[in-house]
């Protein structure tokens, strides 16, 4: 049958997440035609909280940047079962910001609704969302005043005293 009458009930998107490989199937309602969108991510995005990388490539991030991502996020208590690790050169034209509930920004450049955002490193409240922008995972491995300024900013947001 297809999922062709949704477009008369539904007027939103419909993701639908598969178990195990985590890719996300977005439906447009509004189309002529079912249009689907795939958005593999990695990691399990238990707590709704997206991490955006731009790694022309690598599936996701090199080994060496994928244990700097593991380390900061272990420093605020979290994990990639907390998170889905998105690598935006993979997904140019996706509307994968829809995914989290807390999206931080790596790098990322060229997303309007990230790079309007003026301040690093600070919670930016957008549309029902908390988005933090941040320098590359290049950059920041070889700053010590970058570490320190995400390591607070994780910190406010993600760890409650």
């Amino acid at each position: 049958m297809g999922n062709e009458f949704l477009r008369e009930f539904l007027n939103e998107p419909i993701y639908i997440i598969k178990e195990d490989s985590i890719q996300l199937s977005e439906t447009l309602p509004d189309s002529s035609s079912a249009s689907t969108v795939e958005i593999s991510y990695k990691g399990q995005n238990k707590k709704g909280i997206l991490i955006l990388v731009s790694n022309p490539g690598d599936e996701y991030l090199s080994p060496d940047k994928e244990e700097l991502l593991k380390k900061i996020l272990q420093s605020v208590n979290l994990s990639f079962i907390d998170i889905a690790l998105i690598n935006i050169s993979s997904h140019p034209h996706s509307d994968f910001l829809n995914l989290g509930n807390i999206i931080i920004s790596f790098g990322i450049e060229h997303v309007e609704e990230i790079s309007a955002i003026p301040h690093f490193y600070q919670s930016h409240p957008v549309n029902e969302k908390i988005i933090i922008r941040c320098h590359s995972l290049e950059q920041i491995a070889d700053d010590r005043e970058l570490k320190l300024k995400l390591w607070n900013c994780l910190k406010n947001q993600f760890i409650k005293e």
